[in-house]
């Protein structure tokens, strides 16, 4: 019987939770062309995996140096992936929203209390769902000018339930599941990224477009298409979808340039 090959020990996939974290915190600090590395082999073996492990790389890879977090908070969901490989992800899409990229009011809503935040609403396609030690709740304050943004939200806490509603062939283990929070509670300072909705501020920026672009657009849909398509065409059918995509979503094209060990980008507004 054949065995299966071991993962060299210097291999970037043996430390994959805390991949991005930065190495002052214990982490991997990995490049994007590491990370993009240790996505693509487990993508080989497991795309769902890969893709939670992807939402996981885009959430620490500008945590800290994120100027809105609490520095407490940022350093103990690094250390939690360090020391407990603990996952986290954005939720963000809602039943009637929809993707809050395309704009609206999220109608989960956080409501301050002298105890805390108490946060109620349903997230759908969430990716990692049962697997995940942290939330990133997308949602609103109940402010006459509500405040829009992050909430962060220990997935333990009370009040919240998984509705496993996603069971899509080829991609189930992603469990994108519905999470329902009825009346959460979480500390005031964990309105970790939020601003008004008369006042918004970017989420991202270029060095977080640049990761999402990679990672997200580029390698997971060229996972999908490489089991259909021979190779000598998989790279120009993935790069039609991929520039389809990013056009759609962030209103610029972004054209990723991948070889070995460089990542280029090149930006153009359309």
């Amino acid at each position: 019987r054949r065995r299966a090959p071991r993962t060299p020990r210097s291999s970037p996939t043996r430390r994959s939770p805390d991949l991005p974290v930065p190495k002052a915190l214990g982490g991997g600090g990995a490049s994007l062309p590491q990370a993009r590395k240790a996505i693509s082999a487990i993508a080989k073996g497991e795309p769902s995996t890969a893709l939670i492990l992807v939402m996981q790389y885009l959430q620490h890879t500008r945590l800290q140096d994120s100027k809105t977090w609490p520095a407490h908070l940022r350093t103990q969901v690094a250390e939690d992936a360090v020391r407990n490989g603990a996952l986290i992800n954005a939720l963000r899409v809602e039943p009637d929203l929809g993707t809050p990229a395309r704009g609206g009011l999220p109608a989960t809503t956080a409501v301050r209390t002298a105890e805390g935040w108490r946060i109620s609403g349903r997230k759908i396609y969430s990716t990692g769902s049962h697997g995940l030690s942290w939330f990133s709740v997308w949602g609103r304050s109940d402010d006459a000018d509500p405040l829009v943004g992050a909430w962060l939200v220990p997935k333990d806490s009370p009040g919240i339930s998984i509705i496993d509603t996603w069971d899509h062939l080829g991609m189930r283990a992603t469990c994108s599941h519905e999470v329902v929070f009825d009346n959460v509670l979480v500390p005031l300072d964990h309105a970790v990224s939020v601003s008004p909705w008369s006042a918004p501020q970017a989420e991202l920026d270029g060095d977080g477009f640049l990761w999402m672009s990679v990672l997200l657009y580029l390698l997971t849909l060229l996972f999908v298409v490489v089991f259909v398509v021979d190779d000598g065409v998989i790279i120009a059918v993935a790069v039609v979808v991929v520039v389809h995509v990013v056009v759609v979503v962030v209103g610029c094209l972004f054209v990723v340039v991948v070889v070995d060990d460089d990542v280029s980008v090149a930006v153009v507004v359309v």
